[in-house]
């Protein structure tokens, strides 16, 4: 498995993702009640997502202060992001649920910013180089 030593900007990316996912979390766990009013999603929904976000942004903050990463994690990191943004737009969309207008706007919001995420991940993975040989990484 490749190793990088991470650059500012993916050091940054982490901890921007850790700082919104956490966010999130917060703010699906701590009123769920309040939360499927405003939003119009399913409870089971919004704690289960709650509580992945909660564990997922533990581990980003785990990998913000690593002197050294395998970049393959890396890269599935910023695909699952992709993939949490599609399925937000998927349920933005009534595909199998139907959200109120703040549901949607919740979705839309976590789909722009995983996306953000994702694309600074990948960039912050170019500009990281090998913690081998010093090359520059590629995702």
């Amino acid at each position: 498995m490749r190793t990088i030593m991470p650059s500012r900007l993916l050091t940054n990316a982490l901890w921007i993702d850790a700082i919104g996912s956490g966010a999130s979390a917060l703010i699906q766990l701590a009123a769920p009640p309040a939360a499927v009013a405003w939003t119009g999603l399913p409870a089971t929904l919004l704690v289960q997502s709650g509580w992945f976000m909660a564990g997922y942004a533990l581990l980003l903050v785990l990998l913000a202060r690593a002197d050294r990463l395998p970049s393959a994690l890396i890269a599935t990191i910023a695909l699952g992001n992709l993939g949490w943004a599609l399925g937000c737009a998927l349920l933005a969309g009534g595909v199998a649920l139907h959200p109120g207008p703040a549901g949607i706007t919740w979705l839309v919001l976590q789909a722009f910013a995983v996306t953000l995420f994702a694309v600074l991940q990948i960039a912050g993975l170019r500009a990281s180089v090998s913690a081998i040989d010093g090359r520059p990484a590629t995702a």
